[in-house]
């Protein structure tokens, strides 16, 4: 950056003429005073005060201090400081219903201002160190799901938590959340890198719309460069071969320039399983591409074709941060390390004669539920009133289950069920105890009668996840639910207290399962796992759901 401004570069100047980095950001145009920074509210969604201020100042704290680390005038230090001081002591209350994308996202560069600061600027003191990280512990954190111990969020509401979440971590010197960044980064229900971007290069918004397949892309690429030069190499992983961060940004590339991928595999994350990939060439906030080619082509030499062909390459301001001359080649540290290899689950056949049956909440005075077993295959036909407001503990269904002891993994196919019930439920779902008030995790599926293009018709509704006294389990739904018919396949994962849901509409590769939530659950030593059924009419039933290829899974090696 220093050898941009030195020279006089189109990107510095890019640069500098932004909004953000001008000298005279937030001062008085006759004083040159600072005028107010900071306020006690900020909110965004359903409350948006002061949210343009909060945005616009974390930039500037960033640019401000970049600005004076190029330039060496005093002033960009101050503005930069002033803004970090304002904020940290000023700010108490988030309003709206989405300001987490605040808390995770725009706070980084009130951060990455703050660490330029830290180190470069002689009046920064530790007064203002820690008055920024009691800022982070009690106002901004709390809404990092990492920094409390929660699950991510998907697609990319779990790129931006991840980066902020590691931003933070490093700024607080908190080797704890740092390790528990990197372990989220391999195995978050929702998020992990196998959940946030496919083999094939596809990530959970490619789908939904360009700019928020971009705006995955730029908070992972941060992230993972903050990993690295903490000296942890998340760009190569797993593999040199598959480097998953670098098929994600060919990927998006790739995509929107053919306008389109036939291949397209149905997935998503943060609530769908969208039909197709989405187009539009997108042109600013590409720092993605930036990052991407800057390591990938400049420090490892790996093709980076997509990537080069991109019409919008280094024409974002933020560009500067991560242009290098295109001769140029950058060294591996010797510091740089890499992460442990991934733990899969193995998954073996089950025998269907292993399920137990028990009835949970049912009428006593109803008939027994019936099991059909052939070998990993079956039935289970069982009586229930599922209630939709399941907090109340009312639950009434039919359960087939096998006791689960450790970490350890369920896996079914549901094939169908023998009739139409409007509202009826089915699916799998992992409990720690056989009575109504257990907590529980679930993913499920059910019917609907209405209209559907003028005609009336029985739509499958919605699978989703939920679950009691657990927490952040997405309520994840596919948006041409309609279309899709059994067979459906369903896995619940156990790591540790994390409870993973995954589902597939198609006969799934073990590297496409579509992420519907993740929960904590109570660390019980045994677990139940299985397929429950419920009529949601007790006088309609029972409900018979037919299932097959069952099979349970346990860590590798282990």
């Amino acid at each position: 950056m220093k050898k941009e401004y030195d020279a006089g570069s189109q990107l510095y100047e890019k640069f500098a003429n932004s909004r953000w980095a001008k000298i005279t950001y937030k001062r008085d145009e006759v004083t040159g005073e600072l005028n107010e920074l900071g306020h006690e509210n900020v909110g965004r969604g359903s409350s948006n005060e002061n949210r343009t201020d909060y945005e616009f100042d974390c930039q500037a704290a960033l640019y401000q201090a970049i600005q004076y680390y190029c330039t060496g005038i005093e002033t960009y230090a101050e503005t930069a400081t002033a803004i970090i001081h304002g904020w940290a002591t000023k700010h108490k209350n988030w309003v709206g219903s989405e300001s987490y994308f605040l808390a995770q996202g725009n706070s980084c560069d009130l951060v990455a201002g703050a660490e330029i600061l830290r180190y470069t600027y002689p009046k920064w003191t530790q007064q203002n160190t820690d008055e920024l990280i009691k800022y982070l512990d009690e106002v901004v954190d709390p809404l990092v799901n990492i920094m409390v111990g929660q699950p991510l969020r998907a697609a990319n509401q779990g790129a931006i938590d991840f980066n902020g979440a590691i931003t933070h971590a490093v700024f607080k010197d908190d080797k704890d959340k740092f390790e528990k960044c990197l372990y989220a980064f391999q195995y978050d229900g929702m998020s992990s890198i196998y959940n946030l971007i496919l083999p094939n290069g596809q990530n959970g918004d490619s789908g939904r719309d360009s700019g928020h397949a971009r705006g995955l892309l730029s908070a992972l690429t941060n992230a993972v460069e903050v990993a690295w030069q903490q000296g942890y190499d998340l760009y190569r992983y797993p593999s040199a071969e598959d480097a998953r961060l670098l098929r994600g940004c060919e990927y998006f590339c790739k995509s929107l320039l053919q306008e389109g991928d036939p291949n397209w595999i149905p997935f998503g994350g943060y609530g769908a399983a969208f039909p197709a990939v989405a187009t539009g060439l997108v042109t600013d906030g590409l720092t993605c591409l930036d990052i991407a080619y800057m390591r990938y082509k400049q420090t490892f030499g790996m093709d980076c074709s997509w990537i080069e062909q991109y019409p919008y390459k280094w024409v974002d301001a933020n560009s500067f941060f991560y242009k290098y001359a295109s001769n140029v080649t950058i060294k591996v540290p010797e510091y740089i390390q890499s992460l442990p290899a991934f733990k899969s689950f193995t998954y073996t056949s089950l025998n269907s004669a292993d399920l137990q049956v028990v009835t949970i909440n049912v009428d006593p005075s109803k008939p027994a539920p019936v099991v059909e077993r052939n070998g990993n295959a079956g039935s289970l036909s069982g009586y229930g009133t599922w209630t939709d407001d399941f907090k109340k503990k009312d639950d009434s269904f039919t359960f087939l289950y096998i006791p689960i002891t450790g970490d350890g993994s369920f896996k079914v196919k549901i094939t169908g069920w023998d009739k139409e019930i409007d509202n009826a439920s089915v699916g799998v779902m992992v409990r720690d105890f056989l009575t109504k008030d257990a907590n529980f995790a679930e993913v499920g599926w059910s019917r609907k009668w209405q209209k559907v293009n003028d005609t009336d018709q029985w739509v499958s509704a919605p699978t989703t996840s939920r679950s009691r006294n657990g927490s952040n389990v997405s309520n994840g739904r596919d948006l041409d639910a309609y279309q899709r018919e059994w067979p459906y396949w369903f896995i619940l994962e156990r790591r540790g207290d994390r409870i993973a849901i995954k589902a597939s509409s198609k006969d799934p590769d073990a590297e496409y399962w579509i992420p519907k939530g993740e929960c904590i659950m109570p660390n019980n030593e045994t677990l139940y796992f299985g397929i429950y059924v419920a009529p949601k009419d007790d006088s309609k039933g029972p409900l018979k759901v037919s299932f097959s290829d069952l099979q349970i899974g346990t860590l590798s090696g282990e």
